[in-house]
């Protein structure tokens, strides 16, 4: 399935994966990865300036 069918722009995530420093925070969907990050969410995590490109797997969605 296609990252864009799993997640919308603006949706609310938590970062979900252990292995990640992020994990257990929170933040919203801004876009999809291209080119290097093709396949990844980009995601705004809370108290971040910057979006980040996460795996879908490495994402549960919230709401």
């Amino acid at each position: 399935m296609e990252v864009t069918q799993l997640f919308r722009v603006s949706a609310p995530v938590k970062i979900n994966s252990e292995e990640l420093e992020h994990h257990g925070k929170a933040g919203h969907v801004t876009g999809f990865g291209k080119g290097e990050t093709d396949g990844m969410v980009e995601v705004l995590v809370d108290g971040e300036s910057e979006p980040m490109a996460f795996a879908p797997e490495a994402l549960e969605r919230l709401g």
